[in-house]
């Protein structure tokens, strides 16, 4: 047994259950060894997942330099001097859109290290900056996009993930076994269109968009009161904290001044409490956003409702929004489980709900401008774009700037610049 051997393991075994358990000893059955075996090459589970993040980024570097030039030129000498990118707007954004898609097929092509990335890179401060300095070695600039750039990349990659996860979850659960090659390139040309045009809609009708007159008059509507048991509301508040797979009962409990016994007269278990959770909190969100998404309007303007309602609700409440994070690179696992809860209680609720409030918008000929998917991919730019921002900023302090750049890009793709 070699190294090689048990990291490819490693990223098979633990990837398969989404990292969600990291057992050795699951690892060495699955290698047909002992534990103690694996400590010949290992200290422990910590340098294995080290390990496995050098080999994720070796094999993530490997494949995309080929597609990338030389390094560019030494910056000027005058530190503060806009670079050659930000002078050339519509290269910065054919790189941005090329970096976008090799990523997607990087990602398309090893499944591996997209659920690990999703994990153990995305989101963790110190992984992502050595993602960055590989980014720079290979030529993609030396500086940091400014500010202004920052709502359009989280549009660009929030599009790449969610729509690699689309393109996995269909594969493994379709069991696609036509050409691989021919399937991928079919994949790319969706991210592609979708990055350039976003929904495809008028660029002249949002142009004369009454933005702050929107606004106002969602941010002066008081949030619709959902009956939530303080059981619930105390569950709320320890997901929001350890998240669904570290938040118990006990902890629960512990919050409401109760036993753990005590808990059980309101959730039979761990996982009806979480369902609740949710289940409540996308009612709360869903009345909220269809009291204005039903006003009358043009398509544009509804989708702006649509997708202002939904922020403003999760930045004014942002314990229900850091629990979203929490799911946002797991929800097969939790989705999964919401829909077995609700075939049971028959109450479809959890797509329902929120695909309930895309689908009052309207095209000219009646149709519904919003499927399923695109409700969905349209909820994870919003959740990502309000966790992105920076973390010294509260999230009611995220300015509504940000959330007319996020609606643009999801109307107009790059288009919108």
């Amino acid at each position: 047994m070699t190294k090689r051997e048990i990291l490819e393991a490693a990223f098979r075994v633990w990837g398969a259950d989404y990292y969600l358990k990291t057992s050795l000893s699951e690892l060495a059955a699955s290698l047909g060894v002992t534990k103690p075996a694996l400590y010949r090459h290992f200290g422990g589970k910590d340098e294995l997942l080290e390990a496995m993040f050098n080999d994720f980024t070796a094999r993530f570097s490997k494949f995309i330099k080929p597609y990338f030039g030389t390094p560019p030129p030494p910056p000027d000498n005058n530190e503060d001097a806009p670079s050659a990118d930000s002078r050339e707007p519509l290269y910065w954004k054919t790189r941005i859109i090329n970096i976008a898609l090799k990523f997607a097929e990087f990602y398309a092509r090893n499944r591996d290290c997209f659920i690990f990335s999703m994990i153990h890179v995305y989101g963790n401060d110190e992984h992502e900056r050595l993602i960055f300095e590989c980014l720079e070695g290979l030529g993609f600039g030396r500086r940091r996009p400014d500010a202004s750039s920052f709502v359009m990349l989280e549009f660009v990659m929030c599009g790449m993930i969610f729509m690699t996860a689309c393109f996995h979850k269909t594969n493994t659960f379709q069991k696609i076994t036509h050409n691989e090659g021919q399937n991928i390139e079919e994949f790319l040309q969706t991210v592609e269109y979708f990055v350039k045009h976003g929904m495809g809609l008028n660029a002249d009708t949002i142009s004369h968009l009454d933005w702050e007159g929107i606004e106002r008059e969602i941010i002066k509507t008081p949030f619709v009161q959902i009956d939530a048991s303080q059981a619930v509301k105390a569950a709320i508040k320890v997901i929001a904290e350890k998240g669904p797979w570290d938040a118990t009962m006990e902890k629960v409990a512990e919050k409401l001044g109760i036993s753990k016994s005590t808990m059980y007269s309101h959730f039979e278990s761990k996982r009806e409490m979480i369902k609740n959770v949710f289940l409540t909190e996308a009612d709360g969100l869903t009345r909220f956003a269809l009291l204005h998404v039903s006003k009358t309007g043009t398509s544009e303007e509804c989708l702006y409702r649509a997708v202002f309602s939904i922020a403003h609700y999760l930045r004014e409440n942002s314990d229900i929004l850091l629990a979203l994070d929490h799911i946002r690179k797991r929800r097969s696992d939790i989705e999964k489980n919401i829909h077995e809860f609700e075939m049971r209680e028959k109450q479809p609720k959890w797509h329902f709900q929120f695909y309930g409030i895309f689908n009052m918008i309207k095209n000219a000929d009646g149709s519904a401008l919003i499927n399923e998917c695109r409700a969905e991919w349209i909820f994870f730019i919003v959740v990502n774009t309000l966790m992105r921002r920076s973390k010294t900023m509260p999230f009611s302090r995220i300015p509504n700037a940000v959330f007319r750049d996020m609606y643009r890009y999801i109307a107009l793709g790059l288009e919108a610049d």
